[in-house]
């Protein structure tokens, strides 16, 4: 496992939606160039950002059907959204999307105040929380996938927060700032 320590000096402010609503960018975390892989990064009341590697990137995973992506879905309770640039490399897009769904769906849980997300490439996936411990969901992940395409664009980046769950999810290129609203400890 390779660990680092990074000082955070984003902030992010926001306000509450009865409707998902468009905003034009998610400030936050910008992830720091540690190679492809799966981390967890948490953030602390100054900033202090602890990154751990998790895993290597599995480049030939093949997310099959599990128990979690087979159960019932239900409406994601989407507050807000946002759309990133268009991938530029669609292998790197479904490298990670794979990646990140096969460890939410081995029971991972997304820490307080943290993040979980997978890097290939250029392309990242990720899930936020700025509440307590939440979980992860392969099923989950693909509901956001749906949204972003139909209100972003087919191949587009995008992320959606879930006031009511304290979570957010996220498919990004390197480089876009990341879960502004689980670094804020205000």
């Amino acid at each position: 496992m390779r660990s680092a320590a990074v000082l955070l000096f984003a902030a992010f402010t926001g306000s509450a939606f009865s409707a998902p609503s468009q905003v034009a960018r998610n400030e936050g975390y910008v992830i720091p160039d540690l190679g492809d892989g799966v981390f967890t990064a948490s953030f602390g009341e100054h900033g202090l950002v602890n990154v751990t590697r998790i895993s290597d990137i599995d480049y030939d995973a093949v997310p099959g059907v599990s128990a979690r992506d087979g159960l019932a879905p239900r409406a994601l309770p989407i507050s807000r959204f946002g759309c990133y640039r268009a991938s530029q490399n669609h292998n790197d897009w479904e490298i990670v999307r794979a990646n990140f769904k096969n460890m939410c769906n081995q029971g991972v849980r997304i820490p307080g105040h943290g993040i979980r997300y997978a890097v290939s490439g250029v392309q990242v996936a990720f899930g936020c929380s700025w509440g307590g411990e939440n979980a992860c969901s392969g099923g989950e992940y693909d509901e956001f996938l749906a949204f972003i395409n139909g209100n972003c664009g087919g191949w587009n980046g995008g992320w959606v927060d879930m006031d009511n769950w304290k979570k957010q999810y996220g498919m990004e290129q390197r480089g876009e700032a990341i879960c502004g609203r689980s670094i804020s400890w205000g």
